[in-house]
Protein backbone atom coordinates (compact mmCIF):
# COMPACT_ATOMS: atom_id res chain seq x y z
CA UNK A 1 0.00 0.00 0.00
CA UNK A 2 1.44 3.46 -0.75
CA UNK A 3 -0.70 4.97 1.72
CA UNK A 4 -1.70 4.96 5.82
CA UNK A 5 -4.94 3.27 6.99
CA UNK A 6 -5.49 6.23 9.10
CA UNK A 7 -5.69 8.49 6.02
CA UNK A 8 -7.89 6.17 4.28
CA UNK A 9 -10.97 4.90 6.41
CA UNK A 10 -13.56 5.25 3.76
CA UNK A 11 -11.24 2.53 1.95
CA UNK A 12 -10.85 4.87 -1.29
CA UNK A 13 -8.75 4.28 -4.48
CA UNK A 14 -5.45 5.73 -4.84
CA UNK A 15 -7.03 8.78 -6.89
CA UNK A 16 -9.63 9.15 -4.22
CA UNK A 17 -7.53 9.32 -1.59
CA UNK A 18 -5.27 12.00 -2.96
CA UNK A 19 -8.07 14.40 -3.84
CA UNK A 20 -9.23 13.78 -0.29
CA UNK A 21 -6.06 14.40 0.94
CA UNK A 22 -5.99 17.56 -1.04
CA UNK A 23 -9.71 18.84 0.46
CA UNK A 24 -9.94 17.49 3.51
CA UNK A 25 -7.05 16.43 5.48
CA UNK A 26 -4.88 19.40 7.51
CA UNK A 27 -1.30 19.80 6.86
CA UNK A 28 1.04 17.44 8.37
CA UNK A 29 -0.74 14.26 8.33
CA UNK A 30 0.23 11.63 5.71
CA UNK A 31 3.67 12.70 6.62
CA UNK A 32 4.86 9.52 5.56
CA UNK A 33 3.64 9.70 1.38
CA UNK A 34 4.49 12.98 1.74
CA UNK A 35 8.19 12.72 3.00
CA UNK A 36 9.41 10.12 0.93
CA UNK A 37 7.91 11.94 -2.21
CA UNK A 38 9.80 15.07 -1.40
CA UNK A 39 12.71 13.28 -0.41
CA UNK A 40 12.72 11.25 -4.32
CA UNK A 41 12.00 15.14 -5.67
CA UNK A 42 15.02 16.14 -3.46
CA UNK A 43 17.55 13.43 -4.77
CA UNK A 44 16.42 13.24 -8.60
CA UNK A 45 16.52 17.49 -8.36
CA UNK A 46 20.25 17.35 -7.34
CA UNK A 47 21.37 14.22 -9.43
CA UNK A 48 20.26 15.73 -12.59
CA UNK A 49 21.53 19.24 -11.51
CA UNK A 50 24.77 17.12 -10.63
CA UNK A 51 24.89 15.45 -14.34
CA UNK A 52 25.04 18.66 -16.24
CA UNK A 53 27.75 20.30 -14.15
CA UNK A 54 29.88 17.10 -14.09
CA UNK A 55 29.44 16.98 -17.63
CA UNK A 56 30.71 20.27 -18.17
CA UNK A 57 33.39 20.37 -16.27
CA UNK A 58 34.27 16.96 -17.27
CA UNK A 59 34.13 18.10 -21.06
CA UNK A 60 36.20 21.19 -20.12
CA UNK A 61 38.97 19.27 -18.55
CA UNK A 62 39.31 17.09 -20.91
CA UNK A 63 39.17 19.42 -24.04
CA UNK A 64 42.21 20.94 -22.64
CA UNK A 65 43.75 17.57 -24.16
CA UNK A 66 43.56 18.89 -27.81
CA UNK A 67 44.83 22.09 -27.55
CA UNK A 68 43.61 25.60 -27.56
CA UNK A 69 42.77 26.10 -31.53
CA UNK A 70 39.48 27.14 -31.23
CA UNK A 71 37.41 25.33 -33.86
CA UNK A 72 39.09 22.41 -32.63
CA UNK A 73 38.52 23.20 -28.53
CA UNK A 74 34.94 23.81 -29.29
CA UNK A 75 34.02 20.85 -31.20
CA UNK A 76 35.96 18.63 -28.96
CA UNK A 77 33.85 20.28 -25.86
CA UNK A 78 31.06 20.21 -27.17
CA UNK A 79 31.74 16.53 -28.73
CA UNK A 80 32.82 15.33 -25.02
CA UNK A 81 29.98 17.30 -22.78
CA UNK A 82 26.62 15.84 -25.41
CA UNK A 83 28.23 12.10 -25.01
CA UNK A 84 28.93 12.67 -21.49
CA UNK A 85 25.88 14.35 -20.38
CA UNK A 86 24.08 11.23 -22.54
CA UNK A 87 25.37 8.65 -20.22
CA UNK A 88 25.72 10.63 -16.45
CA UNK A 89 22.10 11.18 -17.05
CA UNK A 90 21.02 7.79 -18.04
CA UNK A 91 23.36 5.48 -16.53
CA UNK A 92 25.09 7.96 -13.61
CA UNK A 93 22.12 8.98 -12.42
CA UNK A 94 20.93 5.38 -11.87
CA UNK A 95 24.35 4.37 -10.44
CA UNK A 96 24.49 7.17 -8.11
CA UNK A 97 21.00 6.51 -7.01
CA UNK A 98 21.83 2.75 -6.09
CA UNK A 99 25.32 3.95 -4.80
CA UNK A 100 23.73 5.90 -2.24
CA UNK A 101 21.04 3.18 -1.75
CA UNK A 102 23.49 0.36 -1.19
CA UNK A 103 25.68 2.47 1.07
CA UNK A 104 23.23 3.32 3.63
CA UNK A 105 22.41 -0.44 4.05
CA UNK A 106 26.27 -1.27 4.09
CA UNK A 107 27.15 1.13 6.62
CA UNK A 108 25.75 2.99 9.60
CA UNK A 109 27.82 5.60 10.44
CA UNK A 110 28.03 8.84 7.91
CA UNK A 111 32.06 8.77 7.09
CA UNK A 112 31.40 4.54 6.25
CA UNK A 113 28.48 5.52 4.36
CA UNK A 114 30.41 8.38 2.38
CA UNK A 115 33.17 5.92 1.33
CA UNK A 116 31.10 3.41 0.33
CA UNK A 117 29.52 5.25 -1.82
CA UNK A 118 32.48 7.12 -3.43
CA UNK A 119 34.25 2.84 -3.90
CA UNK A 120 30.68 1.91 -5.43
CA UNK A 121 30.69 5.31 -7.40
CA UNK A 122 34.26 4.27 -8.72
CA UNK A 123 33.15 0.91 -9.53
CA UNK A 124 30.36 1.38 -11.62
CA UNK A 125 32.18 4.49 -13.11
CA UNK A 126 35.07 2.29 -14.00
CA UNK A 127 32.65 -0.25 -16.28
CA UNK A 128 33.19 2.69 -18.90
CA UNK A 129 36.90 2.57 -18.14
CA UNK A 130 39.39 5.71 -17.50
CA UNK A 131 37.13 8.05 -18.52
CA UNK A 132 34.40 6.47 -16.90
CA UNK A 133 36.18 6.45 -13.88
CA UNK A 134 37.42 10.10 -14.16
CA UNK A 135 33.47 11.72 -14.84
CA UNK A 136 32.31 9.09 -12.37
CA UNK A 137 35.12 10.66 -9.01
CA UNK A 138 33.40 13.92 -10.59
CA UNK A 139 29.84 13.04 -10.21
CA UNK A 140 30.30 11.74 -6.98
CA UNK A 141 32.41 15.53 -6.07
CA UNK A 142 30.07 17.43 -7.21
CA UNK A 143 26.97 15.46 -5.89
CA UNK A 144 28.26 15.99 -2.24
CA UNK A 145 28.67 19.80 -2.67
CA UNK A 146 25.25 20.17 -4.05
CA UNK A 147 23.77 18.46 -1.48
CA UNK A 148 24.52 20.92 1.26
CA UNK A 149 22.58 23.67 -1.13
CA UNK A 150 18.74 23.51 -1.55
CA UNK A 151 17.66 23.29 -5.08
CA UNK A 152 14.57 24.09 -7.06
CA UNK A 153 13.15 22.62 -9.86
CA UNK A 154 13.51 26.20 -11.77
CA UNK A 155 17.12 25.92 -11.59
CA UNK A 156 17.26 22.76 -12.74
CA UNK A 157 14.63 23.31 -15.43
CA UNK A 158 16.86 26.43 -16.50
CA UNK A 159 20.31 24.33 -17.09
CA UNK A 160 18.12 21.49 -19.03
CA UNK A 161 16.89 24.35 -21.01
CA UNK A 162 20.34 26.19 -21.58
CA UNK A 163 21.97 22.42 -22.57
CA UNK A 164 18.92 22.10 -25.13
CA UNK A 165 19.39 25.21 -26.47
CA UNK A 166 22.93 25.56 -27.10
CA UNK A 167 22.69 22.29 -28.49
CA UNK A 168 19.92 23.35 -31.19
CA UNK A 169 22.15 26.60 -31.67
CA UNK A 170 25.76 24.28 -32.25
CA UNK A 171 23.78 22.11 -35.00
Amino acid sequence: MFFCESCNPLGLGWIGLKAAQFWFTSPGQCSRIEGREKEIAIILKRKILTAILSSFLFALAFSNIGGFEEDRFVNLFLNLFYLNLMLAITYGVIASVFSDWLSRVIANKALAREIASFIIHCCCGAVLQVFGLGSAVLFFIIDRLLSRMKIGWLSVIIAILIVVLVFFIMI
